[in-house]
């Protein structure tokens, strides 16, 4: 008799725990319905379930906790990630949704591409004589030249281009802005666009930063050069704070690398500061060029 009472406890222990365990997630609704894509095609930093399936169902509840499924950081931009089962899986259990519980068998891999575009080089050149002749009231020549400006590869979206000054004064011959390129708020590009005037002009507006499409709050600026330790440079915003993630311009005698790092130190636009890379942990010293945006000179 002991012999029975003790099975049939230990059996109300198990059915007790199991239960508690499946009420930790969400009730699947009988009408669902889920059709994964081969290969899928994001334009966010982050991969969501609905980026690599189209989903329906009646349930707005769950459809709202399966829109929020992240499946970690997209690829770079052009290139790809490869999801496997597993993963997906493990993906909706954080998000209290168990795989097994649902009516469809997840594919063992899925390819993820950060779609891309291109930005032309004469839109950035728009934007940088734009900046000169409206923001500083500096009106270019017909007749300026024009640095040689890159075309860039930017993810899909509607760009926002900050403007700055960064070298030469609105009085010499040359002019040298800073373009600062961003997609849903994300630094995504840097380019300089060099202007040489065939006369002097005179502004009636100070040096400053001002911004195309408006991302972040930032107005000020100064030359490329180090700023002074003066009231107004201690009044200036920082465009960078410790501990931020920066868009990383290394330049070499013949190449331009981007990437990311990690601010050491705060700077406002001119400073010198430290930065370690996120991939080697090496560190390096670069300009304060931008909004979250630091170039390293190489050499070579």
């Amino acid at each position: 008799m002991k012999r029975i009472l003790l099975v049939g406890i230990v059996a109300l222990a198990v059915a007790c725990a199991s239960a508690s365990v499946h009420a930790r997630y969400v009730a699947v609704p009988e009408d669902l319905v889920v059709e994964f894509r081969d290969s899928a095609n994001v334009v966010n930093r982050e991969i969501m379930f609905t980026d690599i399936a189209s989903v329906s169902t009646s349930d707005q509840s769950f459809m709202d906790v399966l829109s929020q499924v992240s499946l970690g950081p997209a690829p770079s931009k052009g290139y790809t990630r490869n999801l496997t089962a597993g993963y997906i899986g493990l993906r909706l259990r954080q998000r209290r949704i168990d795989p097994n519980d649902l009516p469809f068998e997840i594919p063992s891999s899925i390819t993820v591409t950060a779609e891309t575009t291109v930005l032309h080089s004469a839109s950035i050149v728009a934007a940088a004589r734009d900046f000169v002749q409206n923001e500083l009231d500096a009106p270019l020549p017909e007749d300026a030249a024009v640095g040689y400006v890159p075309n860039l590869v930017i993810p899909v979206g509607e760009p926002a281009m900050e403007c700055a000054l960064i070298g030469g004064s609105t009085d010499s011959e040359y002019l040298t802005v800073g373009v600062t390129v961003y997609i849903n708020g994300y630094v995504e590009g840097f380019v300089r666009v060099e202007f040489s005037k065939s006369s002097h002009i005179a502004s009636s507006k100070p040096t400053g930063l001002v911004q195309q499409n408006p991302v972040e709050n930032t107005s000020s600026a100064s030359s490329t050069s180090a700023p002074k330790p003066t009231a107004h440079a201690a009044a200036t915003p920082y465009l960078v704070t410790r501990g931020d993630t920066v868009y990383v311009i290394a330049r070499t005698a013949f190449a331009e690398i981007t990437t990311t790092a990690e601010a050491r130190a705060d700077g406002r636009l001119g400073d010198l500061i430290e930065v370690r890379n996120l991939d080697t942990g090496k560190r390096f010293v670069g300009r304060v060029v931008s909004a979250g945006v630091v170039e390293v000179d190489l050499g070579g």
